[in-house]
């Protein structure tokens, strides 16, 4: 073989190599490949059940948008939910010698999500442009479709029929209590050129809880105010005493000045 023949034969070990370690160094990677400028697979991290794919939307958005970025599906080689970004490899002025993709396990969004707490009870839900929910602080509400949980049944409505808002609503489940809750969602946004990506982030907290710091804040005020005037009031009083008893002193011997007691 001539040193040509060995560099085109190494260079898929290697970059299969690095993309193979850099799946392992990230956990929320679920694949990652690399394809020429005809669509066909030269490295990947885990094997592929399709070489060619330039068949395939995301390859052919890439390369002629110069961005992908896909909605939530079942990926085959991945075996998980996830959703993939691809971006072209360019090589200016000429066309990209291939693409890039990048398959994000959906277990990166559910962790983020799952981490924010609103209050006691509080939580942050992500839906897709389905209905289905892709993120719930309980597993077994996990890619139901929004109207068949019964916390979210409420808002159900609301968060499919408009892009963002803020709303009161009544609990169904009496586990959130009998107060009101607050809803706060909104649709999520991709490059302009792309449109919406169609997944709404929503967060639900009790009003309670919501407004109990402001509360908290306004009775803290009050209490440091009546203590601010309780303590004032001796103070005020004794500076007040102190300073009017020269002022005493000196009308008496005025006084008595006036009566002819010059003895002062």
């Amino acid at each position: 073989q001539s040193g040509k023949e060995r560099v085109s034969l190494m260079v898929p070990a290697v970059a299969e190599s690095f993309l193979a370690e850099m799946k392992e160094a990230h956990p929320y990677l679920a694949e990652v490949f690399v394809t020429d400028r005809y669509g066909l697979t030269v490295a990947a991290s885990n094997p592929t059940t399709d070489i060619r794919q330039d068949d395939e939307v995301w390859w052919q958005e890439a390369i002629v948008q110069k961005f992908y970025l896909g909605n939530l599906e079942y990926d085959e080689s991945a075996a998980a939910y996830s959703y993939s970004i691809a971006l072209p490899i360019l090589d200016n002025p000429r066309p990209p010698i291939g693409v890039v993709k990048a398959v994000f396990n959906l277990k990166a969004v559910q962790e983020l999500a799952n981490f924010v707490r609103l209050g006691e009870r509080g939580y942050v839900t992500v839906i897709s442009r389905d209905g289905r929910v892709l993120s719930h602080p309980n597993p077994q509400h996990q890619f139901r479709q929004i109207g068949d949980v019964p916390d979210l049944i409420p808002v159900a409505s609301l968060i499919s029929s408009s892009l963002r808002g803020v709303n009161y609503y009544s609990p169904a489940e009496k586990s959130q209590g009998d107060g009101q809750w607050m809803v706060a969602y909104s649709r999520l946004m991709r490059p302009a050129s792309q449109g919406l990506l169609d997944w709404t982030v929503a967060a639900m907290v009790s009003r309670s809880e919501m407004i109990s710091p402001i509360i908290l804040v306004r009775n803290s005020a009050i209490m440091a105010g009546l203590v601010f005037i309780f303590a004032a009031v001796p103070l005020v009083f004794a500076v007040s005493r102190r300073l009017s008893r020269p002022l005493v002193d000196l009308a008496q011997r005025a006084d008595r000045i006036s009566q002819g007691d010059f003895d002062v």
